[in-house]
């Protein structure tokens, strides 16, 4: 069964919720001990996970330094990678980096992400996990609502050697600050930026997936109507390979509002319709519950 949690917390107790749920199931295992959040400075409060099956490392870093992609930001760094150096304790192999940056500002950033709260809604299960967050008011100018999607599907369409994740990251404000240019620092050797879609290791793009209809509530019989995300092989929409599991889109203009939840064949969904401190604009979704 999988784990739903709402609360408010630091980025650094966030990503130990996913690592902890995630390891205390069977699919999964701590994938370096020496990686931890008790140093909660630029890039060092960390965890990292191995999916036992597909051998796959999932590394989730609270990115506490100012890190320059265009904008100064900082928020989570996810880097998914075929294996990991034993040695210098480092993600190793094939590596797909993204991140969901929730601070930002055009100059200087203010924020110690050891201390700034979080209001999220997080799923972790036998698949993976979702993660929406908005982040405390603060004096930095681009705070973001955000979420972030790390979700195994091994019902392929088709056999594409490939791996069987995907992972997806987006936000009410940050995506458009961050969608063309790399960091200015190297993170384990890598220079990288914001990928919304990333399909490990086949490609990754700002576009890839996609949803013919957004879940509504109809007027006629009060039921939500819904199709799960479309994901695909390339970014031209061309080649579907699975739908995903852990989230959906909604539109908050035909009857769905801000906590609200779906049950879909038993299994139950959450409606997350956020703006943020410093934007009005609205990402909604709704994210998986109860399976």
């Amino acid at each position: 069964m999988g784990t739903y949690t709402a609360s408010v917390k630091p980025l650094w107790e966030i990503i130990d919720q996913i690592a902890d749920a995630l390891i205390a199931l069977a699919e999964w295992e701590e994938g370096d001990a020496t990686w931890d959040t008790t140093t909660k400075t630029n890039q060092n409060a960390r965890r990292v996970v191995r999916h036992v099956a597909d051998g796959e490392y999932v590394s989730l870093i609270m990115g506490n330094g100012t890190l320059t992609n265009g904008y100064k930001w900082k928020g989570l760094i996810i880097i998914f990678s075929s294996g990991w150096d034993a040695v210098a304790h480092e993600p190793d192999g094939s590596k797909y980096y993204t991140f969901a940056g929730f601070e930002s500002h055009g100059s200087s950033l203010a924020t110690d992400l050891a201390l700034l709260e979080v209001d999220y809604r997080l799923f972790t299960w036998t698949g993976g996990f979702v993660l929406v967050g908005v982040p405390m008011p603060h004096s930095d100018s681009h705070q973001s609502s955000f979420i972030a999607v790390v979700e195994r599907n091994a019902d392929k369409l088709y056999a594409d050697g490939f791996t069987n994740f995907y992972i997806y990251t987006d936000g009410n404000y940050f995506y458009s600050n961050y969608n063309s240019t790399q960091s200015s620092t190297p993170l384990f050797g890598v220079y990288y930026k914001w990928w919304k879609y990333s399909r490990p290791f086949a490609f990754q793009s700002q576009s890839g997936y996609e949803t013919p209809y957004n879940a509504i509530v109809s007027r006629g019989d009060d039921k939500a109507y819904f199709t799960k995300p479309i994901l695909h092989n390339d970014a031209a929409h061309l080649s579907p390979i699975f739908q995903g599991e852990m989230f959906m889109f909604v539109d908050q203009t035909r009857g769905l509002v801000d906590d609200d939840e779906i049950t879909i064949n038993g299994k139950k969904y959450q409606v997350a319709i956020k703006q943020s401190p410093n934007s009005a604009a609205y990402r909604s979704w709704a994210i998986m519950k109860a399976e």
